[in-house]
């Protein structure tokens, strides 16, 4: 089950680092935009279509989650499961 916070109403943190998605289609080095512990906007060449399942990992952290909207360039991940900052901290500098 998605995480359903409403719109962009859990606190995000603007960042400029990377990560990698697995897809259906494979798997692709993304730079982080913005992230909070529902989700991840990242931006990267191919982006995964919308409704998509993917595996969002940074460092030790692997994270499931479904590409919530997709534009040029840009896709927004939501999580499954939340992240927990408090677990979870040393892989977002």
């Amino acid at each position: 089950m998605l995480l359903t916070a409403g719109p962009r109403k859990r606190a995000r943190k603007r960042v400029v680092m990377e990560a990698t998605i697995i897809s259906i289609d494979g798997t692709q080095t993304v730079r982080i935009r913005d992230l909070s512990a529902a989700g991840v906007q990242i931006a990267c060449d191919n982006p995964p279509q919308q409704g998509c399942e993917v595996i969002f990992s940074r460092g030790c952290v692997f994270v499931a989650a479904q590409v919530a909207w997709r534009e040029e360039g840009r896709a927004g991940l939501q999580f499954y499961q939340p992240l927990d900052p408090a677990r979870h901290g040393a892989e977002w500098g």
